[in-house]
């Protein structure tokens, strides 16, 4: 299996009323890529705010804390959205909706996020060899 590239990927977030980084419409955005390395998934956003964009933050998610992958593809909106096996999981990651974590994924990519879902669904049916199946992505 060839090797995945990135994913470009966005996160909404619900806004809080001591959120410095809203929107007119209420909700604020992160931008980044989605990849694998060393067993986890790496996620590298950046804030996208009313006067400019913030700082990348980077976070990983173990393979192993990851309980479902499933692809949504819409006329609209194309998802990946990854459910975890415990919430403490998604940490610290913007863009927890009630318990998965919602990656919108633009046109473009449909194709590749929908590569990334079947290969991220095998690496989770093998759980015992999930660390090699994460070194061909």
């Amino acid at each position: 299996m060839e090797a995945l590239p990135s994913l470009p990927v966005r996160l909404f977030a619900p806004f809080t009323l001591e959120e410095s980084r809203m929107t007119a419409a209420g909700v604020y955005e992160h931008r980044g890529l989605l990849r694998a390395e060393g067993g986890a998934l790496v996620l590298d956003l950046r804030p996208v705010e009313i006067d400019g964009e913030g700082d990348v933050e980077t976070h990983r998610v173990p393979l192993a804390d990851v309980s479902e992958v499933a692809f949504h593809e819409g006329w609209w909106r194309t998802r990946l959205v990854l459910r975890p096996r415990r919430l403490a999981a998604f940490d610290g990651v913007p863009g927890l909706v009630r318990d998965a974590l919602v990656l919108k994924v633009r046109r473009g990519d449909r194709g590749l996020a929908s590569r990334w879902a079947t290969a991220l669904s095998l690496a989770l049916l093998d759980r015992d060899g999930f660390d090699e199946a994460l070194d061909h992505l």
